[in-house]
């Protein structure tokens, strides 16, 4: 799955999608050559995936990598198959302006983290910067899940990190999809953005998410195999900026403290940039 995630393929609902194989009727010979340049460029090994971005203030699209990531489609509503899920934890410190930066500690599974600087082990329960100040300055770590996709019609492996803002939603509406009994991979679903004023009064955009269609017992046998795969290797990918800032390349933040709902705590008469801005 590391060298040619980017390269998997398309999964369908009955009715509108298409199952089509990047590879699908390519010379073998040419198929192999493309596996081994592409193993000649892969450096440090892992899942290679395209970022979909939260936009920002009351836009309500997407930003989607494209083959120029320059210029990313901007789209109102995704389609795609959920292939593998997970929360994590991260902490940064310090200010930052859209530079890839490493979180000073960070986990995997919300449930044990390590720092950066001494590979200590840390119980995420049992952190102090994964509680809730008794002066309501929120947490210091932010609490967030990684969603891998595959989109209708395109080819290639897309990966969605819910903010902390949208988290507790997205976690009820994924419970909700899958109280019926069926996985993620036997499944389409629809992720739309609506509007939402955090307590500061700013605008940011809150994600939704809900089944709209079934796969085809082939389509979710493909899903499953590319599940497997990914589980194996989720944890190459990196956590960096685009895990959690939401805003334009130039924006110059902080990382504050978020409060019970996953919002930045501003105090009155105080403009400050929330993360999502």
């Amino acid at each position: 799955m590391a060298k040619n995630a980017e390269t998997t393929t398309e999964v369908a609902t009955k009715e509108s999608f298409s199952l089509m194989p990047v590879y699908a009727g390519m010379d073998d010979e040419v198929k192999a050559e493309l596996d081994d340049e592409m193993d000649d460029l892969d450096d440090e090994g892992g899942i290679f995936c395209r970022r979909i971005k939260m936009p920002t203030g009351k836009s309500k699209a997407f930003e989607v990598e494209s083959d120029n990531p320059d210029d990313p489609d901007m789209e109102k509503e995704l389609h795609g198959v959920i292939l593998f899920s997970h929360k994590m934890n991260t902490r940064w410190e310090g200010e930052f302006g859209g530079e890839n930066r490493m979180p000073v500690c960070s986990s995997w599974d919300a449930k044990n983290g390590v720092l950066f600087e001494t590979g200590e082990a840390k119980s995420c329960d049992k952190c102090p910067f994964n509680n809730f100040k008794e002066d309501g300055t929120g947490k210091d770590c932010k609490n967030m899940r990684r969603i891998y996709l595959m989109l209708d019609g395109k080819p290639h492996l897309y990966l969605l990190t819910v903010p902390p803002t949208s988290l507790k939603a997205v976690s009820t509406q994924l419970k909700r999809i899958m109280s019926n009994g069926t996985p993620f991979t036997r499944i389409v679903c629809a992720f739309q953005l609506e509007g939402a004023v955090s307590k500061g009064g700013k605008d940011y955009a809150k994600i939704t998410v809900k089944k709209i269609a079934d796969l085809t017992p082939e389509q979710a046998k493909l899903a499953y195999e590319m599940r497997e795969n990914i589980k194996k290797q989720y944890q190459n990918v990196g956590i960096d900026n685009d895990d959690y800032n939401t805003g334009a390349a130039d924006q110059a933040a902080s990382a504050p403290a978020t409060d019970a709902d996953g919002f930045v705590n501003v105090p009155e008469n105080i403009d400050e940039e929330l993360p999502f801005n």
